[in-house]
């Protein structure tokens, strides 16, 4: 029985990562908050025989017919399209940012990430290429400007749509996911892609040091090996060909910012190091009682996830 609340609890409350999310919706630092939210459409498409959905969050109205950039954003896993928008909010600033927000559905309970054990012969690559072609004939986004962020499971694979589908995308930011261990050894964008991590020290779920991903009865979860955090900022500084790099204390907060620049192609890669956080959105607003301390570990509030994705895509045309 215990087993069982506590599952519950897990799916109820925090899902939306490998084990369990708190993700929130936090308002853009600098960016006003009374906007009114885009109204969602729900779309699908047919791949390898099975319908598959997503969430569609477009301006109630645009300029002429001007072109909208797109943000795909990728839940972790046991959740889902429309759980991952409420948690982390990012719908409320399509209309005042004039954007395409886009929330897919995994087509179980974890995306094929690049892990062996999330390996199941669904081609969310194929799934993901297809939401883009919707996206730009259906929807009114702009191929040349497609953006995908994704947590835990869905920040894996966000890194596989870099390595596996770097010409159909323009950056990608990844929370709390390291790159799968299988994923690095065969990774090879076809160009250098700006890539944002953002990682915590003391995360439960995903090793900052790397190795095995946390895996339950209660948790869930699809297990696997990753490298480190620092291993896997490291490789798509390698990836992305860039010869400077540095590391930095932000003021009053510990939060390390390591940054690599001066990479090909006008790239950037940046991963944002949270000493002593735990698995989940940055910045979000749930509450962290207990059981989700105890499981997730402490999510911080020093950073909000959503200003420094949307700062980050915005040097590259979102």
């Amino acid at each position: 029985m215990e087993i069982t609340v506590a599952r519950s609890f897990i799916r109820t409350h925090v899902t939306g990562s490998l084990a369990a999310l708190v993700l929130g919706a936090v308002p853009l630092l600098g960016v006003a908050t009374d906007s009114v939210v885009a109204t969602s459409h729900q779309d699908a498409l047919e791949i390898q025989g099975r319908q598959r959905t997503f969430l569609v969050y477009a301006p109630e109205a645009s300029a002429g017919n001007a072109r909208l950039p797109v943000l795909i954003v990728l839940h972790g896993g046991l959740g889902s399209g429309n759980r991952v928008a409420q948690q982390t909010g990012l719908a409320d600033y399509v209309d005042r940012a004039g954007l395409l927000a886009i929330f897919p559905d995994a087509g179980g309970e974890q995306w094929n990430d690049g892990r062996e054990t999330t390996d199941d012969g669904v081609d969310d690559v194929a799934f993901l290429r297809g939401v883009i072609t919707r996206a730009t004939q259906a929807w009114g986004g702009d191929a040349s400007r497609v953006f995908v962020a994704g947590v835990s499971n869905g920040g894996m694979m966000a890194q596989r749509m870099a390595c596996d589908a770097a010409d159909a995308i323009t950056a990608v930011t990844a929370v709390v996911a390291n790159m799968p261990q299988h994923l690095a050894a065969r990774c090879r964008p076809s160009r250098p892609i700006p890539v944002m991590l953002i990682s915590s020290t003391q995360d439960p779920i995903m090793p900052w040091d790397g190795g095995v991903i946390a895996s339950s009865r209660i948790l869930g979860g699809a297990g696997g090996t990753v490298v480190s955090a620092l291993e896997t900022f490291k490789l798509w500084s390698t990836l992305d060909g860039c010869n400077e790099s540095g590391v930095a204390s932000l003021a009053n907060i510990p939060v390390k910012r390591h940054s690599s620049e001066n990479c090909r192609m006008g790239s950037e890669v940046i991963l944002y190091e949270i000493d002593g956080g735990g698995h989940g959105w940055p910045g979000g607003n749930e509450p962290q009682g207990p059981l989700a301390r105890r499981i997730i570990g402490s999510v911080t509030h020093d950073i909000s996830a959503n200003a420094l994705l949307i700062q980050f895509f915005k040097q590259y045309g979102l």
